[in-house]
């Protein structure tokens, strides 16, 4: 019974499935191709491998929290930044000195900047008010060294109504137009320009200094300009020379503008005289600031035959000139643009403890932060002339200040010489900015 059953139902399927030649013609023929693929796949799967044949991998990445991505990104930005400034430099910088009739001073300033001139990125070029032969014959000993040398024939305008009749305030005036328009009328590729005088001395990262911070004049337009030169760098009050600034005071003695502000607004409306405190004036800076080191890349030795009559001379020949090796490349250029600056600079000079000035020597050497306020123009120049730092302020801005703070090593620590607010709200005329 069981048997038949079974019987019954196996020739059932058969029935099914060979109901007619072409449906069993068509299963044959699915099965064939079903082996077919399966011999096919075996024989693959066991064919040798090349030795050099890798598998690709996928990596899956790790997933960070938001302020590690933020982080990330600006660490990525500034690696960007570094590669793209320091490889790939887009402009030459072309690098005057200027001269009269001191060429013992002259020699002593190309030597060091040929001695310290990286490579042909910088080029340079001197400017002779009038025509020394002694200077000519100093400037023709380089040879092909110097791109250009320019002559003046010194003839010095006066005003009618002068300040003082001593032609070197005004003809070092119209000589640096003279200089500079020339320069920058030989190639127009010349973007910026490097301003030395025929007594500094450079340091020996004068031009990695200059170099990195180039930068920040097409990144900030609140820069004027960038300086080598510190007013209070003596070497007592100096100790970082890794640090930089910004300052409301133009230092120059060595310092970098733009082709584009010379050319639409300060070359047009350079003065005739006083050009540095001209500079200074706070319709001519506009709030804008110049960068400037801590430890000064350029030291005067100019002792004689200057148009300043060797006034702050005791302060001057106590400039430090850095001699220690930094590497500008790792210089975060950032923490230099306003935004970012302010906000660190302002944030250390409210957390410092307030002193007064008399207490100040019972600090030393303590490696503290400290400081120290005033409240007007009479103030500061009581406290600069107690503490030995330049006691001078033009139109308003002590030497060396920003937003009213003049920051020192004074003794083995950091002191902030300061008004009440450590802002410019304390500045009247914005700007220029003008204490009370």
């Amino acid at each position: 019974m069981l048997h038949r059953d079974f019987q019954h139902k196996k020739t059932g399927i058969f029935r099914m499935f060979f109901k007619n030649k072409f449906r069993g013609s068509l299963t044959i023929l699915c099965f064939a191709f079903i082996l077919l693929g399966l011999y096919y796949y075996f024989l693959l799967s066991h064919l040798p491998r090349e030795e050099n044949t890798t598998i690709p991998t996928i990596d899956v990445p790790e997933v960070k929290k938001e302020e590690e991505v933020l982080e990330q990104l600006n660490h990525d930005n500034n690696i960007d930044d570094e590669q793209e400034e320091i490889s790939n430099p887009s402009y030459a910088i072309p690098v005057i000195i200027f001269t009269y009739k001191r060429s013992e001073y002259l020699r002593k300033t190309l030597d060091t900047v040929f001695k310290y001139l990286p490579n042909n990125k910088f080029k340079v070029f001197v400017s002779q008010d009038g025509f020394d032969a002694t200077v000519k014959q100093v400037v023709d000993s380089y040879g092909s060294k110097i791109a250009k040398h320019f002559q003046r024939e010194r003839i010095v305008k006066i005003p009618d109504n002068p300040v003082t009749r001593i032609p070197e305030y005004y003809s070092i005036a119209q000589h640096y137009k003279f200089g500079i328009d020339n320069v920058f009328s030989i190639d127009p590729t010349f973007d910026r320009i490097i301003i030395l005088e025929e007594d500094l001395e450079i340091a020996p990262d004068f031009f990695d200094y200059f170099n990195r911070m180039s930068t920040l004049l097409d990144r900030d337009t609140t820069i004027l300009c960038i300086s080598a030169w510190n007013d209070n760098g003596m070497k007592d009050y100096v100790s970082d020379p890794t640090a930089v600034y910004r300052s409301d005071f133009f230092p120059g003695l060595g310092w970098m503008i733009k082709r584009k502000l010379w050319d639409d607004e300060i070359g047009p409306n350079w003065p005739i005289g006083f050009w540095d405190d001209w500079m200074r004036e706070g319709e001519n800076r506009k709030g804008r600031v110049c960068i400037r080191p801590e430890v000064s890349r350029t030291y005067t030795f100019g002792v004689r035959g200057g148009a300043s009559s060797n006034q702050f001379s005791n302060y001057l020949l106590n400039i430090k000139l850095n001699d220690e090796k930094v590497n500008w490349n790792n210089f975060d250029i950032n923490s230099l643009i306003k935004d970012k600056y302010d906000d660190q600079f302002l944030t250390k000079v409210k957390l410092a403890p307030l002193i007064k000035l008399d207490d100040i020597e019972s600090y030393n050497y303590k490696g503290v932060t400290l400081r120290v306020e005033y409240k007007s123009n009479h103030e500061y120049l009581e406290v600069a002339a107690k503490l030995g730092i330049m006691p001078d302020i033009k139109d308003g801005v002590p030497r060396g200040a920003y937003l009213g703070t003049v920051t020192i090593r004074y003794r083995g620590n950091t002191v902030y010489i300061t008004t009440q607010t450590q802002s410019p709200v304390t500045y009247l005329n914005t700007p220029p900015y003008k204490l009370k």
